[in-house]
């Protein structure tokens, strides 16, 4: 009973390097990845590796357990492999996370989730990584989890669009849009996926031998409980296809600690990484009494005013 009062799930990251290629994407398991450990305050999640003027980046999302929401941050990775501090890089008042950052004409972008106000916003980095300025509101829905990729001579996003009045959420509608030079259009009038096993995005979408792959998250059953790769058959203005090739569970992972884990719901890699994140149901956390005490405390104390 007191442990299930004060106990709280979380997420961690965890990263291996490649040796030839997208080595879960391709079925190899056997190599362990290793844990980067949550500063006290935070855990990680939803990991994109960028990599910048000679720098490799993580970004990911910092959910802060005093605050209850997510905030963006990154780390940084050496030539030998060490990673740096988690230093916190956007934070705009609301939940966000899913950080997909990427180049385009010399600028560096980012779409990151923030379903909770109703956008999907592209941000422009004036100072990469740590300072970013909103540069338009791409779509006005409960968004969540972006993808962005240029195909053919268009540029397609999907995104999955959640309705906020159903508790909990159902995340079970992918959505596609095409840019059509001022703004984004719906490819097709339903959900291109359709189901909370595969609609929901779980990194950036990629090529591999002259195919485009797509990476969901099953939340069918579980939020998070594994994710698939799914080889996409066709992309255009009024059509989507794709098929899922490989699925990976939580119990695929190897890693570096004893640690149970029991889901995940993220997956990506640059030319040296590859990088997931990892799910603790419940545990017990000094941060999370202390959260639950200052809110409890600032509670009593405005009813007292």
């Amino acid at each position: 009973m007191l442990f299930d009062k004060y106990a709280d799930g979380g997420w961690v990251l965890a990263i291996r390097p490649r040796i030839s290629g997208r080595e879960l994407f391709l079925g190899h398991t056997q190599q362990p990845f290793k844990l980067i450990k949550n500063p006290w305050r935070y855990w990680c999640a939803d990991p994109f590796l960028v990599h910048h003027q000679g720098v490799r980046y993580i970004f990911c999302e910092a959910f802060d357990i005093l605050k209850d929401r997510g905030i963006l941050a990154y780390r940084t990775i050496d030539e030998k492999g060490r990673i740096s501090r988690l230093r916190p890089c956007l934070d705009t008042g609301s939940h966000l996370s899913y950080p997909n950052v990427f180049f385009h004409e010399g600028q560096v972008y980012m779409i990151p989730e923030s379903g909770t106000i109703d956008e999907v916003a592209l941000y422009r980095a004036s100072r990469f990584p740590d300072r970013w300025e909103k540069e338009a509101v791409l779509l006005h829905d409960a968004a969540c989890d972006t993808d962005l990729i240029e195909h053919q001579g268009k540029v397609y996003l999907l995104t999955l669009i959640f309705d906020k009045t159903q508790k909990p959420y159902v995340y079970d509608k992918l959505y596609a849009y095409v840019w059509d030079g001022t703004r984004f259009t719906l490819c097709q009038p339903g959900p291109v996926v359709q189901g909370a096993r595969y609609a929901r995005n779980a990194g950036c979408i990629f090529p591999h031998e002259g195919t485009l792959y797509r990476v969901s998250q099953d939340c069918k059953d579980m939020y998070g409980e594994r994710i698939t790769f799914h080889q996409i058959l066709e992309l255009s203005e009024n059509s989507y296809k794709e098929h899922a090739v490989r699925q990976i569970d939580v119990a695929d992972i190897k890693i570096d600690s004893r640690k149970h884990f029991d889901g995940i719901h993220t997956y990506n890699a640059d030319d040296c990484y590859e990088i997931v994140d990892l799910q603790r149901k419940k545990w017990l956390r000094i941060e999370r009494l202390l959260y639950l005490f200052t809110h409890k405390l600032r509670h009593v104390l405005k009813i007292s005013r």
